[in-house]
């Protein structure tokens, strides 16, 4: 209530917003809502054309507007679980994923990672991308998002697994074999402030600093309470080109051939709340399916 209070917070004026928008509707009743959702999927639908074809059998949509499908007037279900932003347990993302393989979804659009609150971009439901880059075949692009439909498929098979303990910033180094996905564990131990925090209030983030094949670092905020039940490291999922390409059994420059994880400010000192002993696990898992 606090943070809505303040003049500076996004959340001032929607009170006014909400008020505003009580009054118009008790003066225009439903025509004006009726009139802007008409407006809101023709946009939709000129952005995002999808043909009848395409759209047979049933679809879904990760990390889009779901007004996209019902603009193209698809049939679609809707995943179990969402994303949460302070924790995510191994059960959610077993649930999401058994959920997407025996559930008869022939289609789907990909609009992006489920990355909440600007942090790493599969940090989140891993094992539901990985098993759409297995199954799925790219068709094309639809606007910003990638059209997939269920193919042959195969499954990802476990080649190695690596666990490291290292200090704060200290690179592990990750093998990037053509065809092969990451899966990492990552652990941060928490002192008895931190312990309280995550109970009381929301567990803090730290910084996650990956060096891809092709040289570039990329630097985003993980959760050590979600990272520590598993999440996909590699390929760097930005777009699905990536995960197409190594899930073909070739390799891409997104890969990641080193990670290390470090502090961030919190505007007070982090060492409160985490001790600089990191565990990092790493699985290198492959695709019999070859292009």
């Amino acid at each position: 209530m606090l943070f809505r209070a303040a003049p500076r917070s996004p959340y001032y004026l929607r009170p006014q917003a909400e008020l505003r928008g009580l009054v118009a509707l008790a003066a225009d009743g439903l025509s004006s809502l009726d009139l802007k959702r008409a407006r809101s999927l023709s946009r939709l639908r000129a952005g995002f054309q999808l043909t009848d074809a395409e759209t047979s059998g049933t679809g879904v949509i990760f990390s889009g507007d779901i007004g996209i499908l019902e603009a193209s007037d698809a049939r679609f279900t809707l995943e179990p679980t969402v994303t949460s932003y302070g924790a995510y347990t191994r059960r959610l993302e077993e649930l999401n994923a058994r959920w997407l393989q025996g559930t008869a979804v022939d289609w789907a659009l990909w609009c992006g990672p489920p990355a909440v609150d600007l942090r790493y971009p599969t940090e989140v439901d891993g094992r539901a991308v990985a098993y759409l880059a297995a199954h799925f075949e790219l068709q094309r692009q639809v606007g910003h998002c990638a059209f997939l439909r269920r193919g042959a498929g195969s499954e990802w098979h476990a080649e190695r697994t690596d666990v490291r303990q290292v200090a704060f910033d200290q690179i592990v180094p990750v093998d990037a074999i053509d065809g092969s996905i990451v899966w990492a564990e990552i652990s941060v131990r928490e002192t008895l402030a931190g312990r309280l925090m995550r109970t009381l209030f929301k567990p803090a983030p730290v910084r996650l600093y990956v060096v891809q094949k092709n040289g570039a670092t990329f630097v985003q905020d993980v959760v050590p309470a979600i990272t520590r039940e598993g999440f996909l490291l590699s390929p760097l999922v930005d777009s699905w080109i990536p995960l197409l390409k190594v899930a073909g059994g070739r390799g891409s420059q997104r890969q990641v051939v080193g990670v290390s994880v470090g502090l961030r400010p919190l505007g007070f000192p982090p060492e409160w709340l985490y001790r600089p002993e990191v565990t990092i696990s790493t699985t290198i898992l492959r695709s019999s399916r070859r292009d």
